[in-house]
């Protein structure tokens, strides 16, 4: 209790009577050391000074604010000190203060955890950078309910609670201040600065650089907020001589961020890691890791070579390398690179994954199935080898191994993909009724997934179910909107059901998109040719020769379906361009035009080599008994569709 007035004193309104002389400094602590007590000397003076209201701000550790607040307990015993602890749910403290006040006339407020109430608004991730031009120039918003209530109610304190009032919080809440609530801010009375002697900074650093970056995924948002801050108050108490603990604190940050999506924050820390030490060879690594997701693989290379000069035998650099090589679709090499990390370290387990998509990539299909072994040797219980496994043996027609490795698959997580993934074959081998059943599934689990809803189309079409194929395909397009195919789609579906005008609006569509595909236009040409009109679609087929010649290579990779086999050709499709405008100007009447464009398409050497891959395809496919004669009709609407022929 706040000492009583004696010998006839009157006691003023928030005057504060103590029982210790009015030296102008208080003795030491045992344990602060010289400069730390000075620092709480200035605010035991100022406390004791205060008449009425006053504000205190103190930025110091959690840990500190208990030493300061047992310290003032001590110097000040006749006064009755209250402690009110935040959580992140907190939006006032007025009416709680007043509340207390009103029951126990109390002296001295004391808060913590202002903080907590901070991590999960947008503000706080920008103050949690480097850069103070973008601290300046961030468009503050969705001010946090607490400084609101502090900023309306600043009066309110000062008349209605006649205490010492002290906040407790970490550097970065008084940046917060500064910034959000500047009118409750600007009436403190006094900012003390606590900083933590040497050895608690290196037991602190410690303890904050020990997770790896897997345990950083595994965090909230708002506890990866509040360990990003921690080591930021560290890094601007460290001495300029500990360049290495700063460089690891700085590391661990930008895990911090980068396991948060935040890539610009954390290259930004990883670079700030490599100023204050460069010979740290992780801070390199990770560097490339943010430059890859950037597609700066120039420099992911730099950085990734700077990494294994100084380490060589580093195996995460080597995998990281590995992925840059196979972004530039370079795939000899980035295998190289990934049997040098696994040489290093042969239970390395996403080296073995990276190495299997590599393998696919060149369509080293057996090769990539037994790195996804090797893999699942290491984590059994993962899941995601099982799903690259059942889609290499996809690859190879193994449908039946397919299917048993999506299953094994889903028995570890029902993932959305594996179940799209798993309908995608089941209609492969003509079990459509199972099929839907997959596509179900995976839109339980995510009802967004366009795949699904795109391919879960194409089933209910191939049984004729045209209007549950357009409302799945509509589906589709909601969710993205800009997918050209599922616009050719959407207009098959409708000339299915009759709706010629609704699909024109569809191929309008395609057009407005400004796709730059040639297929958009190839099927954009056949929707007009089929509505009749043949000048557009003349257009059309022009617009596909243009963008052929323009973007593609002489050699294009494209694919066909025939009786269930899947033929692929390297070749230039354009014959089937220049038939397009064939049929178009024989419409029209215009003979002369129309054999000029066939004499373009026969004489095209491409036409003949695809016809003999496709014989050649489907020989083989039937010398192993996989031709499926019950697609035999939808082959032959695909002929109908895409080269004008009649029933």
């Amino acid at each position: 209790m706040a000492e009583r007035p004696q010998n006839g004193q009157t006691q003023s309104p928030g005057t504060h009577y103590i029982t210790h002389s009015d030296a102008s400094s208080f003795g030491p602590l045992g344990w602060w050391n010289p400069e730390l007590t000075e620092v709480l000397n200035d605010l035991l003076r100022a406390l004791r000074r205060k008449k009425g209201f006053g504000l205190f701000f103190v930025q110091c550790s959690p840990a500190q604010a208990d030493k300061i607040i047992k310290a003032i307990q001590e110097r000040f015993p006749q006064k009755r000190l209250e402690q009110f602890e935040l959580n992140r749910d907190s939006e006032t403290l007025y009416e709680e203060l007043l509340e207390e006040y009103q029951i126990n006339s109390y002296d001295v407020a004391c808060v913590t955890g202002v903080e907590q109430t901070l991590y999960s608004y947008e503000d706080t991730k920008r103050l949690a950078g480097w850069t103070a031009a973008e601290i300046l120039s961030y468009s503050w918003k969705g001010l946090p309910p607490l400084l609101g209530h502090l900023n309306r109610q600043r009066e309110t304190f000062a008349t209605h609670l006649p205490i010492a009032l002290i906040f407790f919080v970490p550097r970065f809440v008084i940046d917060y201040f500064v910034q959000r609530a500047p009118d409750f801010f600007d009436w403190r009375s006094g900012l003390f600065k606590f900083s933590e002697d040497s050895e608690t900074l290196k037991k602190a650093s410690q303890d904050l650089t020990n997770d790896q970056y897997d345990a950083c995924t595994s965090l909230t948002d708002e506890e990866r907020l509040e360990k990003i801050f921690k080591i930021k108050d560290i890094i601007f108490q460290l001495s300029e001589l500990d360049y290495v603990q700063k460089s690891n604190l700085l590391r661990q940050q930008g895990r911090l961020f980068h396991s948060g999506y935040d890539f610009e924050q954390a290259l930004d820390c990883y670079d700030r890691a490599l100023e204050s030490n460069s010979a740290d060879y992780i801070s390199w690594n990770n560097r490339a890791a943010i430059l890859l997701v950037f597609e700066l693989y120039g420099e992911a290379i730099e950085s990734l070579e700077n990494a294994i000069k100084i380490k060589s035998d580093y195996p995460s650099a080597w995998n990281n390398k590995g992925l840059v090589l196979a972004g530039l679709q370079r795939y000899e090499e980035a295998i190289e690179s990934y049997n040098h990390s696994i040489s290093i370290n042969p239970n390395y387990y996403n080296a073995w994954i990276n190495q299997g998509i590599a393998l696919k990539y060149l369509g080293r299909y057996k090769e990539s199935i037994e790195c996804y072994k090797k893999a699942l040797e290491i984590h059994p219980d993962e899941f995601f080898p099982w799903i690259e496994k059942g889609k290499a043996l996809f690859s190879l027609e193994c449908y039946q191994d397919s299917l048993k490795s999506l299953d094994k698959a889903l028995e570890i997580n029902e993932s959305s993909f594996a179940w799209s993934m798993r309908g995608y074959i089941l209609t492969r081998v003509g079990l459509l009724h199972e099929a839907l059943k997959s596509y179900r599934k995976a839109l339980e689990i995510n009802p967004d997934y366009f795949r699904a809803w795109l391919e879960q189309s194409y089933v209910f079409s191939k049984e004729k179910r045209y209007e549950e194929a357009l409302s799945s395909v509509e589906n589709a397009l909601n969710i993205r909107p800009y997918e050209t195919w599922a616009w050719h789609e959407r207009a098959t579906y409708q000339e299915k059901l009759g709706l010629y005008d609704e699909a024109l609006e569809s191929y309008n569509k395609i057009s407005e998109l400004r796709s730059d595909n040639m297929w958009d236009w190839y099927y954009y040409a056949y929707g007009f040719y089929y509505s009749g009109q043949y000048r557009i679609a003349i257009d059309g087929f022009n617009k596909a020769i243009e963008l052929k010649e323009a973007t593609y290579l002489d050699q294009s990779s494209w694919s066909a379906w025939f009786i269930g086999v899947k033929v692929s050709y390297q070749s230039n499709p354009s014959y089937l361009f220049y038939y397009g405008k064939f049929i178009s100007y024989l419409k029209l009447g215009k003979i002369e035009t129309a054999l000029f464009s066939l004499k373009k398409s026969l004489l095209s050497t491409h036409l003949y080599r695809d016809f003999w891959k496709l014989v050649t395809t489907v020989l083989v496919a039937g010398s192993q008994g996989r031709l499926r004669y019950q697609d035999l009709s939808s082959t032959f609407d695909f002929w109908v569709r895409h080269f004008g022929i009649k029933r």
